[in-house]
């Protein structure tokens, strides 16, 4: 999944939650894991849900994905 974001604030608080997320998932083996899009909508496809009112072409994309946490 991709989400994006035209305010950097509201990035930054994906990357501080999914932190806090973690440390809750950690139990249960499964952690979130997010990668920063640095040429995102540079070819003209913006295919991530949008976080803002208008549209989805903001600066701030993300991809993330949950997974097996191997190191428990």
């Amino acid at each position: 999944m991709k989400i994006v974001f035209n305010d950097s604030y509201k990035s930054n608080g994906l990357e501080y939650g999914v932190e806090a997320i973690n440390k809750l998932l950690k139990p249960h083996h499964l952690k979130v894991d997010i990668t920063f899009i640095d040429d995102y909508g540079l070819d003209g496809v913006y295919d991530a849900i949008s976080f803002e009112d208008n549209n989805n072409d903001g600066e701030f994309a993300w991809e993330i994905k949950v997974e097996n946490d191997n190191e428990n």
